[in-house]
């Protein structure tokens, strides 16, 4: 029976009737036509399946060259695998892959270079992914630089932490060191507002209410200035300025200027009994401002004036210029 398939060409049948008669009885003969079947038939079912797998292997190929070409790697990636699994020795599948292995390292190469260390690691792990064995050591680099990175942010954030920390005590601190300053200066303790607001200041230069508050100060310590000056008590009026001037020199210096004036006003025509007067007057001048050329001028007009009272002539007297 085995015979007669064989003459119409059924192998199938024929392969069916050997593979029963191998149960039966194992004979050389049996097995080796078997098995000639067996070969024959399988490269009849290449001969009809190879136009379709080589169609196959042709789209695959065209689709993943395309896919390279848009920049759509893993795509690429994933088609060269499905042609792999169709013809492994593929010439094309493993050219576009190892393309694509170099392309993606000199991806995270140039990424790298930019310092953009995460889209490096991405990089170099979908070229290990793709198989590049050189891809690993590069990984581990940038996986190491990437730790390193986020320790560093790390301590830089305990540290920008401990500074907000120590901005906020200084900054309470030096609020407080102002209201204790105001609350001197509304008692009427000028000095220790001061000592207090500079205090503040020291602290945190930007602390709130310090700049009115050295305002009030220098204020009060100039009125009390001219009070005392007023009064012919100079050592007080002169502390009080130096005070001032520890703040703001200006207003100090105002009214310096405005007392030596004053002096300087007084010697124009003075009567011969104010003459003693506005010499005190000129000598606590010239203790408030010692080298102002001004005083000179004081000078000559009560050396004038004391001539007049006495009737005598009075000397020329070169006044500097300045």
């Amino acid at each position: 029976m085995a015979a007669k398939a064989r003459d119409r060409g059924d192998l199938e049948h024929e392969r069916e009737l050997l593979e029963q008669a191998q149960v039966i009885e194992r004979k050389a003969e049996v097995v080796d036509r078997l098995a000639s079947i067996q070969s024959e038939l399988a490269r009849r079912k290449e001969e009809v399946e190879r136009p379709e797998r080589e169609e196959q292997i042709r789209a695959l190929v065209s689709k993943a060259i395309k896919e390279r070409s848009a920049g759509r790697l893993d795509e690429a990636l994933r088609t060269y695998e499905d042609l792999r699994r169709i013809d492994p020795s593929n010439t094309d599948m493993l050219q576009g892959i190892a393309t694509i292995r170099g392309h993606l390292l000199e991806l995270g190469d140039q990424a790298l270079a930019r310092k953009d260390i995460e889209k490096a690691r991405d990089y170099f792990r979908r070229a290990k992914d793709a198989g590049a064995a050189e891809a690993d050591q590069r990984l581990k680099s940038v996986v190491a630089k990437i730790e390193e990175r986020k320790a560093q942010e790390e301590r830089e954030r305990l540290l920008r932490e401990q500074e907000l920390a120590e901005r906020q005590r200084t900054r309470a601190e030096a609020e407080q060191l102002v209201e204790e300053a105001r609350r001197a200066l509304e008692a009427g303790r000028t000095r220790d507002a001061l000592v207090k607001v500079k205090a503040g200041e020291a602290e945190d230069p930007s602390v709130p209410g310090a700049t009115e508050l050295r305002v009030s100060i220098v204020r009060s310590l100039t009125d009390s200035a001219r009070g005392h000056l007023a009064k012919g008590r100079v050592d007080d009026a002169l502390r009080d300025l130096q005070a001032a001037e520890e703040l703001d020199a200006g207003p100090a210096g105002a009214v310096k200027s405005s007392f030596v004036d004053e002096v300087l006003e007084a010697t124009r025509s003075p009567q011969c009994d104010q003459i003693a007067q506005v010499e005190q007057r000129i000598q606590v001048a010239s203790r408030v401002m010692p080298n102002d050329s001004r005083l000179g001028l004081a000078d000559s007009r009560v050396a004038k004036s004391k001539a007049r009272c006495e009737g005598k002539r009075v000397p020329m007297i070169v006044i500097p210029a300045g």
